[in-house]
């Protein structure tokens, strides 16, 4: 029973049944000797069942309250897309627990400094933008009474003419 799991399992989801590999390569280690695999396979899976313990509670809390959340969304598609972009570097959770041969509390532990240096980016960059609008601003306020005018007279240009000088074309209304 446990080896047609395992081999269906390893086909489409390697980490659903990760228990039941790890059971299976110790069983062929200790020569299907169950009473000496038995011990080595409940030492051997302590860190990953506190592990396995702490995502499902992670799990119930982020279904409670967190998926309709537009900041949870975007962090998720901010994990995608550095997925796509870093395959090796970022994988997303359900990824790791799901798809992979990683064990949980590695799996944890990754996820745990992936999220801190992502939310470190996601600082920076906003940091940044904030910088950037603020010196914008004080550009603006410093060459208001220059901006004004030339930003009125442009856009009456574009909307007069259909040109922008940038010899883009736009329609008439």
């Amino acid at each position: 029973m446990c080896d047609s799991c395992c081999l269906f399992n390893l086909q489409y989801s390697p980490q659903g049944f990760e228990d039941c590999l790890v059971f299976d390569e110790l069983m062929d280690q200790f020569h299907n000797d169950l009473g000496a695999c038995l011990p080595e396979f409940s030492r051997l899976r302590v860190p990953d069942d506190h592990a396995i313990s702490d995502l499902a509670m992670y799990n119930y809390v982020e279904m409670r309250e967190h998926v309709n959340s537009t900041w949870f969304i975007f962090r998720k598609q901010i994990n995608n897309l550095l997925h796509t972009l870093m395959p090796s570097t970022i994988i997303p959770l359900y990824t790791m627990v799901t798809f992979s041969r990683i064990r949980y509390h590695e799996a944890l532990q990754r996820w745990k400094w992936q999220e801190k240096i992502i939310n470190r980016g996601l600082f920076i960059m906003g940091a940044a933008g904030l910088g950037g609008t603020y010196l914008l601003i004080k550009r603006l306020t410093r060459d208001w009474y220059f901006f004004i005018p030339n930003l009125w007279g442009w856009c009456h240009y574009v909307r007069n003419t259909g040109i922008f000088p940038f010899s883009t074309q736009v329609a008439k209304m």
